[in-house]
């Protein structure tokens, strides 16, 4: 049977009410700072009134040709006519130079402070009431306040750091990829900018860990996501017992979905074992009550399912689906809570095969689909996840209006992931899934040529270490396979054997499934042989099912499957050859085959 790809709704612990307590907390962080006056709107106008003389004398004399203008790819350009040209400041004589130099150097702190805090306030609006129009001008805001020339390094750390949260979260709202590209530019800069002893730099890494892990979800690439460890070990280690800009429970959790990740794409168990460590000691941080206690119960569920995917504990998997039961009353993020709930249930229907608990997760993944807006981005996972149950839901009962929903799901997903991006890869594997399964009932050639089309594409986008080519590698081989027994395709059978060579190279000598891969490669092989009788392709058919025969000790499920196919190999090599020797070995072995029945 083919396997159907799934992955969990990431649980970051940043959004919704942990976002918005976080603006209040920067707020009055940046208030203590001298770096935000909510007052200072009449200020400016103070400062105007105070220094009219001296403004319009240098406004006449170093007035700037046309507006100045700041933008982001993607966005509405915005003007904003400094009316400075602070080269020219730099050749003035005298006092009424320096004083007009203080003055615009005061006016420019003011309307920095302003458009800082006008900026905040749009994201606290957007945390409240989810409206992008509200986080649009919180970036429109910023990008002008940084192309102020003020001389404060901790002023422009600040709104440089408050930028790079706001284009992640416009990132995870839009699904446009040069968002977090420009929220990762921005968080360095910040953190270049900001001293040593800068009171924010546990948060400033924080974030951009957060960033870069996001860019790794999008991507693929494994040096944001290492890159994002490094940046919460760092702010684990520099974070002060009083820090009231960022707890430790929230660094814990982040730096804990980050080795997970890196878990699942290396496969090395201590990232996975200290990721629960780490979770657990977040979880003890966030008693009941606590703010953040929903993303703890979230964050420890999704890695304790991980963990029983690595050593197959029922009570793992038990503990995850209890915690994610108890989230699902406290979180605000449900459609998220709802989507990890149902992978947990899928998982338990492989492990223990009642269809109640697929059912349940049909239920689950439908109701998180429509709590999202519909064609919004964030309803990618959930659409992801119910079309791959909804499959697994045909091949129980057969019914055919389940496979079709489910294709309906995966297509719509597909349109709205971002061409590249990991999601992209996994609706593409899905949705050749089920359409291998849609030929086998209506015997259409143009599904199983799909099929192949969207393995193949998404194979060159899932990361080589990832379980994800592994199993798109394996289910590729088997349609390939299937479309020249069927078609005749000789093409197909040489993309087989380079795909199972593939194969056979993920699986290190002693792994569990490499007698597997060898008798897959092999039979692959003696197909070729039957083709073309190229004694040099049997020779290797041969080879491989004798190192298979090596790894399966006698008791072992496969040992009788491949002595078969080693004796059939050895056969065919005397019925070319004519060598005695060959039929000796290949009767001694189908002996002792005997012997152990």
């Amino acid at each position: 049977m083919a396997e159907s790809g799934y992955e969990r709704e990431t649980e970051n612990g940043r959004g919704g009410k942990y976002q918005g307590a976080m603006a209040t907390k920067r707020q009055a962080s940046l208030q203590d700072m001298g770096i935000l006056n909510p007052a200072v709107g009449p200020s400016l106008h103070t400062l105007a009134a105070d220094s009219n003389v001296a403004s319009e004398r240098f406004s006449s004399k170093h007035a700037s040709p046309g507006p100045s203008n700041v933008s982001l790819p993607g966005r509405t350009r915005t003007g904003f006519d400094l009316r400075i040209n602070s080269d020219a400041l730099i050749y003035e004589k005298g006092p009424s130079a320096n004083n007009v130099l203080k003055y615009i150097m005061i006016r420019l702190s003011a309307q920095f402070s302003e458009l800082l805090f006008l900026s905040v306030k749009a994201q606290a609006r957007f945390n409240q009431n989810g409206d992008n129009g509200d986080l649009d001008i919180a970036i429109h805001g910023l990008l002008k306040a940084l192309h102020l020339p003020v001389p404060s390094h901790l002023h422009r750390v600040g709104a440089m750091e408050l930028l790079g949260e706001c284009l992640a979260t416009s990132y995870k709202e839009s699904g446009r990829p040069r968002d977090i590209k420009e929220s990762i530019r921005y968080c360095k800069g910040g953190l270049l900018l900001s001293s040593p002893d800068d009171p924010g730099k546990s948060l400033f890494l924080t974030n951009l860990g957060y960033v870069l892990n996001i860019a790794f979800e999008e991507g693929g690439n494994i040096e944001d996501l290492t890159e994002a460890i490094q940046s919460h070990r760092k702010a684990l280690a520099i974070r002060s017992p009083d820090d009231k800009l960022i707890e430790e429970s929230q660094i814990l959790m982040n730096l804990s979905r980050s080795l997970t990740e890196l878990y699942e794409q290396t496969a090395v168990i201590h990232n996975l074992e200290e990721a629960i460590v780490y979770l657990r000691k977040a979880f003890r941080l966030t008693p009941a009550g606590h703010s953040s206690r929903p993303h703890a119960l979230v964050n420890l569920a999704i890695s304790l399912r991980v963990s029983h995917e690595e050593n197959g504990l029922d009570s793992d998997l038990e503990e995850a689906i209890s915690l994610l039961r108890e989230a699902l009353l406290l979180h605000q993020e449900r459609a998220s809570v709802l989507t990890n709930l149902a992978n947990c249930l899928h998982d338990r229907f492989h492990k223990k095969g009642k269809v109640e608990d697929l059912e349940e997760a049909i239920q689950k993944l439908s109701e998180a689909v429509d709590l999202r807006p519909a064609g919004h981005p964030s309803s990618i996972n959930p659409l992801i996840e119910l079309g791959g149950c909804l499959n697994i839901l045909h091949e129980q009962f057969g019914r055919i209006k389940d496979l079709e929903d489910g294709i309906r799901c995966l297509s719509l997903a597909l349109k709205l992931s971002s061409p590249g991006s990991l999601n992209n890869a996994r609706c593409l594997h899905n949705l050749g899934t089920c359409l291998r399964a849609r030929y086998e009932h209506s015997n259409h050639l143009e599904d199983q040529d799909m099929a192949i089309q969207c393995l193949r594409e998404a194979l060159q986008l899932f990361p080589k270490s990832s379980s994800y080519h592994r199993t798109t590698l394996q289910n590729l081989s088997h349609y390939l396979s299937s479309q020249h027994a069927r078609q005749g395709i000789s093409d197909a059978l040489g993309e087989t054997t380079r795909s199972l060579q593939e194969i056979l190279h993920l699986y290190p000598p002693n792994h569990a499934h490499r007698p597997v891969a060898l008798n897959n490669l092999a039979s692959c092989l003696e197909t070729q042989y039957e083709q073309n009788g190229n004694i040099r392709i049997l020779e290797e058919a041969i080879q491989h099912h004798k190192n298979a025969i090596e790894l399966c000790p006698p008791g072992h499920p496969s040992r009788t499957f491949t002595i078969n196919r080693f004796s059939k190999c050895l056969i065919a090599r005397y019925n070319q050859h004519g060598q005695t020797c060959d039929l000796r070995e290949a009767i001694e072995y189908l002996r002792d085959v005997r012997r152990q029945l």
